[in-house]
């Protein structure tokens, strides 16, 4: 729904875009796919009981990566 995504984005910001002072655009960029990582199979999700996404997925983990 446009409320997830508006959620997701939020996170984004505060998280990674916005939680260091990068020198520059690019170097926010470069830390783009490791924020991702991290997200995706490290942060906790109080929708998922704590568990990241890659924990409701594991079943196609390297199917698609």
């Amino acid at each position: 729904t446009n409320g997830k995504a508006e959620a997701l984005i939020k996170t984004l910001l505060r998280e990674w875009a916005y939680r260091f002072a990068y020198p520059s655009s690019a170097h926010r960029a470069h830390a783009l796919p490791g924020y991702l990582r991290w997200y995706n199979r490290r942060r906790p999700h109080s929708s998922l009981g704590g568990r990241p996404p890659s924990s409701r997925v594991s079943h196609v983990c390297g199917h698609y990566s």
